[in-house]
């Protein structure tokens, strides 16, 4: 909507509170419809994440970090996942190899370890070691989630509305399931 009222400068800007709420979506943002440009977002976005910190710092860095790779500017602090992804992006094998067995070493119950490692084979194209990485990956998201919930009747002489979440039993608690390396940031190969 801003795009179409002429002010490219306030589309970036909502462009940048999606991306930095939603990182992945910087690779699916419609640039040339809009005449957005993907510098001005991702300018934007350190704006963003400068005015208005969110509330785990750790979500700040992902969204610089999701941004940079996109860019193809990542910083070399960037985590190891990231830094992983873009040594293979630039053809740096021995560095994605070293990145990812650190990563192995440092953090075997991340789920982010196995993703980097997935998509460090996808880039590959070598499907048995992506398989095997997302395997893994998904053995550690499954490490985590809570234990099904046990559906039964309580009566309460005290009203209390369904969503208050003190009357849920504490195992039915849904979690947000980590999603997958986001391939909207980089272009997937096409292997084959």
């Amino acid at each position: 909507a801003e795009a179409e009222r002429g002010d490219p400068d306030a589309a970036a800007a909502a462009f940048a509170h999606a991306v930095v709420l939603n990182p992945p979506l910087f690779g699916a943002l419609p640039f040339e419809a809009t005449g957005v440009s993907r510098q001005a977002v991702a300018d934007a976005v350190d704006v963003v994440l400068a005015n208005e910190q969110q509330a785990a710092p750790i979500l700040d860095l992902i969204a610089r970090w999701d941004v940079a790779l996109a860019m193809g500017s990542l910083p070399s602090d960037a985590g190891l996942a990231w830094q992983a992804v873009a040594a293979e992006l630039s053809g740096d094998r021995a560095q994605a190899d070293e990145a990812v067995a650190q990563l192995e070493d440092n953090a075997p119950q991340d789920a982010r370890t196995y993703q980097a490692a997935a998509a460090v084979a996808r880039l590959r194209c070598d499907a048995a070691a992506e398989d095997e990485a997302l395997r893994l990956e998904a053995f550690t998201r499954n490490a985590w989630t809570p234990a099904p919930p046990r559906v039964h009747v309580v009566r309460e002489l005290v009203y209390r509305e369904a969503g208050l979440g003190a009357t849920q039993p504490l195992q039915a608690e849904a979690r947000p399931a980590l999603p997958g390396w986001p391939w909207s940031l980089i272009a997937e190969p096409e292997c084959g």
